[in-house]
């Protein structure tokens, strides 16, 4: 049985030991078992450090995570949209810290161009969504001020209404990564439309004076 574990790698001796009887001498296997206790140790010794890298990098992404949460920028009250020119402020809008400003509806007329159509769908679907959601919360909101005695269900610290507000949460990130997930102008979408036609449709004729 030895001389077979010494032949393939496909055994180890705890495999075999199974198939010994119950009282036998170890002196025959014995550095069979304390090779195979050392591999053991190894691999052992291997997922710790494993571990221990995991729980650094984990650690590393909670600060990272509280440091985004706490990461602001300074907007001028005069700054203007990047593609409209017109005051960034009059409507939502979006910000990143490369100091970029940008309408929501800006925005996304020039993100959708660069989409796949999938996530363009995907938008579309999230939009249309969440706009539903936020109509039936701003309806229920209407309704309890109207009325004192509101029941249970359609109060604004019912289950449903709180299941609605983390709906609405969910759809709005989701809708945020597809449109700001990076800003247009810093980000891989301007670098990978390097080699697009500067006039929009390739037709020479769009140089023609």
């Amino acid at each position: 049985a030895m001389e077979f574990l010494k032949e393939t790698d496909l055994l180890k001796i705890e495999d075999i030991l199974p198939f010994f009887p119950d009282f036998v001498l170890m002196d025959n296997f014995r550095e069979a078992v304390t090779t195979s206790l050392r591999a053991y140790n190894l691999d052992i010794d291997e997922l710790q450090s494993d571990m221990k890298i995991a729980t650094n990098s984990a650690e590393l992404l909670r600060m990272d995570i509280k440091q985004v949460t706490r990461n602001y920028v300074e907007v001028d009250v005069n700054q203007h949209c990047e593609f409209c020119k017109f005051p960034v402020m009059t409507s939502p809008c979006y910000f990143f810290e490369c100091s970029h400003a940008f309408h929501s509806h800006c925005l996304q007329d020039e993100v959708v161009k660069t989409m796949s159509p999938q996530s363009a769908t995907d938008l579309v679907a999230l939009q249309a969504k969440l706009e539903e959601i936020s109509k039936e919360l701003s309806e229920r909101d209407n309704h309890q001020n109207n009325f004192r005695n509101v029941p249970q269900s359609l109060s604004l610290h019912g289950d449903y209404h709180i299941k609605l507000n983390e709906e609405r949460d969910f759809l709005a990130d989701q809708v945020d990564e597809l449109l700001a997930g990076e800003c247009p102008f810093c980000g891989d979408a301007m670098v990978n439309s390097i080699d697009m036609p500067l006039g929009g449709s390739g037709d020479d004729s769009d140089w023609i004076l």
